[in-house]
C-alpha cells in the first residue's frame, strides 16, 4: 500500500477532493512541463506551464494485459506547433503524472513531498485530431511493469551460452561426444 503524509491523506479524506495534475515530458533535447492549473506555478524549481492548455487526461488503468498500465492525455495544439516536433517520434521518451493538492486558503501546495506520482513510465505514441473547432495531440502512454509473456529462446551449448556470457562453461560439455543408450521396456 502506497504511504502518503498526513497533509495528503487530510486532503484525500477531505469532504471534497480538489487537486491538480503536473506532467513532465522528455522530448529530443527538450524536456515540458505543463500544468492543469489555469495559471503558471513552480514546483521544487521547475515552472510549469499552463498555456499549453491540456484538455483531457485519464487516469492511468490496467490493461487486459496484466503486464501493463496504460496512461493518456490530451493537449490542445490550436496553432501546430507541438504537431511538427512530435512528427519526429517521441516513443520511448520519459512521462510523469503527478497530481498536487490546495492548501486550507485555496492555493495549490507545491511541496514536492504534497505530490503523489500518478504514472511513471514512456511514451507509446502520439495521434493527432483536427477539425473546424480544434486541434488536439492525444499521447500515449505506457509502462511496462514485467515481460510476462515474454519468451526467450536459449540453445543449450557452449555457442549458445556464449551469447549471453563468455565466461561461463557450464555448458562446454553438453554435446562433446556424449552417448547416452536409453533402455525402454523390461529387462
Amino acid at each position: 500500500m502506497r504511504q502518503v503524509n498526513a497533509f495528503v491523506e487530510s486532503r484525500i479524506y477531505a469532504e471534497v477532493l480538489e487537486y491538480y495534475a503536473i506532467i513532465f515530458l522528455e522530448l529530443d533535447g527538450l524536456n515540458l512541463y505543463f500544468t492543469t492549473l489555469p495559471y503558471d506555478i513552480t514546483v521544487d524549481g521547475q515552472l510549469y506551464i499552463s498555456s499549453v492548455g491540456i484538455v483531457d487526461y485519464s487516469a492511468p488503468n490496467q490493461t487486459s494485459v496484466v503486464d501493463r498500465e496504460n496512461f493518456q492525455f490530451s493537449l490542445a495544439d490550436p496553432d501546430g506547433s507541438f504537431k511538427e516536433r512530435l512528427r519526429t517520434g517521441i516513443a520511448g521518451k520519459a512521462a510523469e503524472l503527478s497530481v498536487g493538492f490546495f492548501n486550507n486558503d485555496g492555493s495549490p501546495n507545491t511541496d514536492p513531498e504534497n505530490f503523489i506520482i500518478s504514472y511513471k513510465g514512456w511514451i507509446d505514441g502520439t495521434s493527432f485530431s483536427s477539425d473546424f473547432e480544434e486541434s488536439t495531440i492525444n499521447i500515449d502512454c505506457s509502462s511496462p511493469m514485467a515481460a510476462l509473456g515474454l519468451i526467450k529462446t536459449m540453445f543449450t551449448s557452449s555457442d549458445g551460452m556464449d551469447q549471453f556470457n563468455t565466461s561461463d562453461t557450464s555448458f562446454d560439455n553438453v554435446i562433446a561426444n556424449n552417448e547416452t543408450k536409453f533402455k525402454w521396456g523390461k529387462e
